[in-house]
């Protein structure tokens, strides 16, 4: 976490310090993922809760910086990264597996997705 928000020219210290409604950007963030991610998804939604994340994540950063610390911030950064890493692992597979349903791919696909996939900043790699 602390890299992503880094890249974005921003320590992870100073989300602490960033003063906003972090319980409104939460729900959104549930909400979209609720929608989008969890059980039923596709292309087009999976795309919808990357461009929330993005969107939750300026929020974050642009948000005004206070006198005290807020600790809830780190957390809701910290459930921001795991959204944006699971949607871009879902947006990968390209099949439906088990309870993860995606509507452009229906089928299971146990040549190319029967192995895990590994996301770091610099790269994916698939079929470890």
């Amino acid at each position: 976490d602390e890299e992503l928000f880094e890249q974005q020219g921003m320590p992870m210290l100073d989300i602490l310090y960033k003063k906003l409604d972090v319980k409104i950007l939460d729900n959104v963030l549930k909400e979209t993922a609720q929608n989008n991610l969890l059980i039923r998804r596709s292309d087009h939604s999976l795309r919808q809760m990357i461009d929330v994340t993005n969107t939750l994540e300026k929020e974050l950063i642009a948000a005004p910086v206070g006198n005290k610390l807020y600790p809830q911030n780190l957390s809701f950064a910290n459930k921001l990264t795991t959204a944006k890493l699971m949607s871009f692992a879902a947006l990968m597979r390209e099949e439906s597996c088990g309870s993860h349903y995606r509507e452009d791919y229906p089928q299971r696909d146990k040549v190319h997705f029967s192995k895990p996939m590994v996301l770091s900043k610099d790269k994916i790699v698939q079929g470890i």
